[in-house]
């Protein structure tokens, strides 16, 4: 060990002679880590920063004494590195900036962006990785909102309300230099979360606020003046009226337990309601309770014995709670086919034959297609009830796809609910199961 520590040149050469030493217990545990994870850098011709020159120097300094060898010129040794030491750009920042770097290619689309740049912090990396959770949490399509820049180790975001949002709110108090624009949006977008009263469309005290008169009278003339007998319709419409907000303590007594799990929904227009925990007579209760007619029901029309089976299931608990409603089943079965014969003769039976023009309460059509005359008569379901298989509401017609989307709430009711969730959200529709 003499002969090397002879040989000993710089601070490279003595880090790398220290973790060859016999354990003698003089280097404590994480000194030794720190020599080690250096000896590493080193191996890989990676020199030294600023700041680590002058900590590795300290500790060799503290140890050098106690290894029992002779290091001769040792404060030569110290002044000396193999490797260029390195100065880090220790700026940290959040700027607003037109483009990215050539190699940031995963955001498309013109700019502005948020640049965020600190050197490495776990601690800072750590705030980001939280933040962007954060803002994909409140993001409809969170998919190209951000990219890190392997090249110049910085993270890039797409400029939206959530993101100044979110990521001033995170750094603004950690001696980050922030352009003004960004702190002026931040601290508007401060005021409207703070105050949502005085900035966003809502419900507050019972007074419609923040809407436009066209909005507001729509919301009136559909369900009245809010009060405590209509605010749970009004929450449960808050899609469809474009509310942020409804700040009324609410009284769910007087309403069923489903009606509440579909009225309380926080993001989606979509529910899942499982088979085994309500029944039909409950998924019509909660549309009456909730004023959701006229409704739009799909039937697979695939075995006309399944589909009459599922429409006596529908007709018989509507017309239990709803004598004289007007119906319409908008698809039929070929004649030639007994069981077609009786599908068609349940609907004429039981004056399910309505035109699509006598403000009809409920219209029965087939989950494979969309129906025309319904389109033609403009039809505007404030309910679309997609009963059957877990895959069905997802693989139907495209068009027939498209126009349930324009309904505030969608609800499927089918067996089994598991990887229900999963399965929805990954075609990009958020979705509450009600168990």
């Amino acid at each position: 060990m003499q002969k090397l520590a002879s040989t000993v040149c710089n601070i490279e050469d003595l880090v790398e002679l220290f973790i060859k030493l016999p354990s003698t217990g003089y280097i404590s545990k994480d000194d030794y880590k720190v020599f080690e994870s250096l000896n590493k850098q080193f191996s890989k011709k990676i020199g030294l920063t600023d700041r680590q020159h002058d900590m590795v120097v300290k500790k060799l300094r503290q140890y050098v004494g106690q290894t029992g060898l002779t290091f001769p010129n040792i404060e030569n040794v110290l002044a000396k590195t193999k490797y260029e030491i390195r100065t880090l750009n220790r700026n940290k920042s959040i700027n607003l900036v037109d483009k990215l770097p050539q190699s940031s290619s995963f955001i498309k689309g013109p700019g502005p962006f948020i640049k965020i740049t600190f050197p490495y912090s776990a601690r800072n990396t750590n705030l980001v990785i939280k933040t962007l959770k954060t803002i994909k949490n409140h993001a409809s399509n969170s998919k190209f909102i951000h990219t890190y820049d392997t090249t110049t180790k910085e993270y890039f975001f797409v400029v939206t309300e959530s993101t100044v949002y979110h990521i001033v709110a995170a750094f603004n108090h950690r001696a980050f230099d922030i352009d003004q624009q960004l702190l002026d949006w931040y601290y508007e977008l401060a005021d409207a979360v703070n105050n949502p009263h005085k900035h966003l469309p809502g419900i507050y005290n019972y007074v419609i606020r923040n809407i436009s008169d066209a909005g507001a009278d729509m919301c009136i003339n559909e369900l009245g003046e809010p009060d405590e007998n209509n605010i749970l319709l009004y929450k449960d419409r808050m899609h469809r009226f474009g509310l942020n907000s409804v700040d009324v303590d609410l009284d769910l007594s007087k309403y069923s337990e489903l009606s509440v799990e579909v009225a309380t929904r926080k993001d989606a227009t979509n529910v899942a309601v499982s088979e085994q925990s309500y029944s039909v007579n409950d998924i019509i209760t909660m549309l009456v309770e909730l004023k959701r007619f006229p409704v739009l029901i799909t039937i697979a029309n695939k075995v006309p014995a399944t589909s009459l089976e599922a429409l006596k299931k529908f007709n018989d608990a509507l017309t239990e709670q709803m004598p004289g409603l007007k119906s319409s089943v908008m698809f039929r079965f070929d004649n030639r086919n007994s069981k077609g014969e009786k599908f068609n003769k349940y609907v004429s039976d039981n004056n399910l034959n309505h035109s699509i023009t006598d403000a009809v309460d409920v219209v029965y059509i087939s989950d494979r297609k969309l129906n025309k005359t319904i389109v033609k008569n403009k039809f505007q379901p404030l309910c679309v009830l997609t009963p059957g298989s877990l895959m069905r509401g997802l693989t139907s017609n495209s068009r027939l796809q498209e126009y349930m989307s324009q309904c505030d709430l969608v609800c499927y009711y089918n067996k089994e609910l598991d990887g229900f969730k999963s399965h929805y959200e990954a075609k990009g529709v958020v979705i509450k199961l009600i168990k």
